[in-house]
């Protein structure tokens, strides 16, 4: 790792800026694939049909296993057939990966050819209102190199939240990343309850920044700082600005740390945020801008 001298550092992040303040100026527009993504059949608003089933740890190892394969660049049906999922290739440049019957073992979509970029995981779409469909949005830019969605209800049974259950698919894709693209950005996105966090007399946030340590990292104060800079309403960096919501239960992230990997990020947001993501896009391609910058 090269460290930069104050200036040198200051310089950096001025430049990133101007580059972000053009962007923005002219904002990135989603990508239009070969073929019109079937969103509400592949992400319907509610669960399907079936039931939680929990993962063995036999299972999570194979289906690690079978990420990092596809990670690679090399398909398998058979394998993820054998995993009670189906592959399939809704457009040239793109992997679908979803279970053959909802056992809430999670949909996900790849790009593999950009492996080593930015993964976002939504695990709580059904409880954390509009967090599936702003992930969503955000593959659509084109940039991102995969993103995933729970498919049933965190609080269906005591196993089926992805985000604090070993162990869980989330986490098995996590780590077959983390283990074959170490440079690569993991970020969970979740959502609050801002009447909640008021009645504790907690600072107003829109969004809460961490990695579920007590110190955050010199990549994560810049990311920080670029979200301050985006307009998107109070930004808080876990710890400094605020004692709560920090991530510091997550399983994904804690998983992550012991493999020495350091690029997890947890975003906590407000719903009058994710609110405005959806309805106005500028907003959400400055937020896309500062996380794939």
């Amino acid at each position: 790792m090269i460290i930069q001298a104050p200036c040198s550092r200051q310089l950096s992040w001025s430049i990133s800026l101007l580059a972000l303040a053009l962007l923005w100026s002219h904002p990135v527009m989603a990508e239009k694939n070969p073929m019109e993504i079937p969103w509400s059949q592949w992400l319907p608003k509610t669960a399907q049909p079936g039931s939680f089933l929990p993962l063995s740890l036999h299972e999570a190892e194979r289906l690690e296993r079978a990420f990092r394969t596809l990670l690679n660049g090399t398909d398998n049906p058979t394998t993820w057939s054998e995993l009670g999922f189906q592959l399939e290739r809704p457009a040239p440049e793109l992997r679908l990966i979803h279970e053959k019957t909802n056992q809430g073992r999670g949909l996900y979509l790849l790009r593999p050819q950009q492996a080593g970029g930015v993964f976002i995981q939504a695990p709580h779409r059904f409880f954390d209102q509009l967090t599936g469909e702003i992930t969503q949005r955000l593959f659509e830019h084109g940039r991102l190199s995969g993103a995933a969605w729970n498919t049933r209800h965190r609080h269906e049974t005591r196993q089926s939240d992805l985000a604090h259950v070993e162990p869980s698919p989330f986490t098995a894709f996590a780590r077959a990343i983390a283990a074959g693209h170490p440079q690569a950005r993991i970020v969970q996105f979740h959502g609050f309850d801002g009447e909640k966090r008021a009645l504790h007399g907690k600072n107003p946030a829109d969004l809460i920044v961490s990695a579920g340590t007590a110190h955050p990292s010199e990549s994560l104060r810049t990311l920080t700082h670029c979200l301050k800079q985006a307009d998107l309403g109070t930004v808080r960096l876990y710890p400094v600005e605020v004692d709560d919501l920090g991530g510091t239960t997550n399983v994904t992230g804690r998983t992550l740390r012991v493999m020495g990997f350091s690029g997890f990020i947890h975003l906590e947001t407000s719903l009058a945020l994710r609110q405005r993501l959806l309805a106005d896009p500028d907003a959400l391609a400055r937020l896309h801008a500062c996380l794939t910058e």
